[in-house]
């Protein structure tokens, strides 16, 4: 059943504090309208403002909590008198907490109290949130999500059809993190077949293989592997990550007539790369909650993230800011 959300909007004021004299400058009172708390992912989303009082020269800024900063989202000219639109990004899950500043280079600046906004999927997740678990979670083990991923496919041994799917679940990952993912070309790396997995070409290699082209690495009754190299990272506060700079999928051509092409009924291709990808991002088996995707068994209908996915997903993804090398 998909999940029917109201369309209420919140009005703020923010009040100027008095002036200590006669000379300090004063910044005018601000009506601020914010968006419904939750809000459903790919919807228009704006906060509405307007000045009471004139103020030459102001700019509004959107701006969104990233771990101990305040980032810029969006910012507009507030003209006096006339309303100020913000848009709202709402093209991943996540929860969000944001708050709009307004500033002139003479009077200083004033901001509004923060308001939390949810983007939730389209649908109603199963499972429970704290069903997830990370491969590296202290320090968090994630990429970069401000750097597209750059990734490559070997179809050599891949079904009809595997290219569409490798695109799908990759928008599937996009969605639920925030990560951007770019197609190199094709490559003839099979992930896990060698040391590393294709670091001179791409970011992230998704392949078909039989077994026996991994040495052993594929257990019999495995579907697939997948998986992700770290190395010492940081985040916008300085903290220490483990920065996720190759991942590696690579799915049994044994089972390319028994997983079936596409989503829905069954066991089906696109769940099997979304829980193999799930890996690469960061994302480790979870057990006791056989809804969610990250299961350790591939199951029937497994190709909508589940509550405890989704919740795994934000906390590797792009809601955390930037990484960079440590």
């Amino acid at each position: 059943m998909a999940l029917v959300l109201a369309g209420l909007v919140v009005a703020a004021i923010l009040e100027a504090a008095p002036a200590q004299s006669a000379e300090d400058p004063v910044l005018p009172d601000v009506t601020v309208a914010w968006p419904a708390a939750s809000v459903r992912v790919d919807t228009t989303q704006v906060v509405r403002g307007r000045l009471t009082t004139p103020l030459p020269g102001a700019v509004a800024a959107l701006q969104r909590q990233v771990l101990d900063r305040w980032i810029d989202i969006a910012t507009v000219p507030m003209a006096t008198d006339s309303d100020l639109v913000l848009t709202v990004p709402t093209a991943y899950y996540g929860h969000f907490l944001y708050r709009v500043r307004i500033a002139t280079e003479e009077d200083g600046a004033v901001e509004t109290p923060t308001r939390q906004i949810t983007v939730l999927p389209e649908y109603s997740p199963r499972g429970r949130d704290e069903s997830y678990a990370l491969i590296s979670s202290s320090p968090v083990g994630r990429w970069d999500p401000c750097t597209p991923i750059r990734y490559r496919v070997n179809l050599a041994k891949a079904p009809q059809g595997a290219m569409r799917d490798v695109r799908a679940a990759l928008a599937n990952i996009a969605r639920a993190s925030g990560l951007e993912f770019t197609y190199a070309g094709p490559t003839t790396v099979v992930p896990f077949a060698q040391p590393t997995y294709d670091p001179a070409v791409a970011d992230l290699v998704i392949a078909w293989a039989w077994p026996s082209a991994l040495g052993g690495a594929m257990p019999t009754g495995t579907f697939g592997l997948g998986g992700e190299e770290t190395r010492s990272g940081r985040d916008v506060a300085g903290n220490p990550v483990r920065r996720i700079w190759q991942g590696g999928v690579t799915l049994s051509a044994r089972y390319n007539r028994i997983i079936r092409p596409g989503a829905g009924k069954g066991l089906t291709r696109v769940g099997a790369l979304m829980h193999e990808l799930g890996h690469a991002v960061g994302l480790f088996h979870v057990e006791g909650d056989p809804s969610q995707i990250m299961t350790p068994w591939l199951g029937a209908g497994l190709d909508v993230w589940g509550a405890g996915d989704l919740a795994g997903l934000e906390a590797v993804g792009a809601v955390n800011g930037c990484v960079s090398d440590g």
